[in-house]
């Protein structure tokens, strides 16, 4: 019985010959990297029962199973650790799954902790930006598509989503080309203090537009990929430069910065 999400429960009766049980649990999947079970069985003509419960945990490069089950003598514990390494050209990388005959290694560019979709479940990346995928199906499209949301924000994908077709046996390396996107808001004023204003059009030092400004002297720069200077076209047929020089180490989870600057008069 689904009870909404990822969590259910289930019952059931059992007879074999004179023995009699029944049991009800209760599951749930809490998210990607855990999952639990509890639950009760009950011996009805001996009026014995056990109680038991179990949880996996997928922390990204191997899985753990814990569980316990306690009746009225005993207590029992169990522990189980699985998961696969894969030794390749650029190094070991670890799985969460058992590693099938037929496999691949897939590379998201240098970025790590990027959550990669498989035909086998999730994968993450490592710190060198490499996952196992642990299994593909021979002779067929395999899906291996990268989830765009587990990425910094300042990185862009040429294409997130591949089709593998493999042979039965064989090692499948693929690339995904990361495109790393500094994207930088300016709060721009003249020397008197004054936003720059709104309209201005704001040119490359090639003359090349670039973008205009907005309401109270913001301008938006889509990708900035070191210093340099522009030009604001103004309404009184001036015009200004600003010198834009962006911290060296910009943050990956920041969308965009932003950053004050004073239009200088030529």
């Amino acid at each position: 019985m689904p009870l909404g999400g990822d969590r259910r429960v289930s019952s059931y009766v059992s007879r074999r010959g004179d023995r009699l049980d029944a049991g009800t649990a209760l599951s749930e999947r809490v998210n990607d990297y855990v999952d639990y079970e509890v639950g009760v069985d009950r011996d009805v003509n001996e009026r014995e029962q056990r109680v038991r419960g179990r949880v996996d945990l997928l922390p990204r490069y191997t899985r753990v199973s814990l569980g316990v089950s306690r009746d009225p003598s005993n207590t029992h514990y169990s522990a189980q650790l699985q998961g696969g390494i894969v030794a390749h050209e650029h190094g070991v990388t670890f799985s969460p799954y058992a590693v099938q005959d037929t496999f691949g290694i897939v590379s998201v560019g240098d970025i790590g902790g990027a959550k990669v979709s498989t035909p086998q479940g999730p994968v993450w990346t490592d710190f060198s930006g490499q996952a196992v995928i642990p299994g593909l199906q021979a002779y067929a499209n395999n899906p291996v598509q990268v989830q765009t949301r587990s990425l910094p924000k300042r990185v862009d994908l040429k294409n997130g989503t591949k089709v593998l077709a493999a042979g039965r046996g064989s090692v499948n390396i693929l690339d995904f080309d990361v495109v790393k996107v500094r994207r930088l808001l300016l709060e721009a004023q003249d020397e008197q203090g004054r936003p720059l204003p709104q309209g201005a059009a704001v040119f490359s030092e090639d003359n090349h537009f670039v973008t205009s400004v907005v309401g109270e002297g913001m301008i938006f720069l889509s990708n900035i990929d070191g210093p340099q200077t522009l030009k604001v076209s103004l309404p009184d047929s001036a015009s200004c430069l600003l010198h834009i020089n962006p911290e060296q180490e910009p943050d990956d989870d920041q969308f965009y910065e932003t950053a004050p600057v004073v239009c200088h008069a030529r």
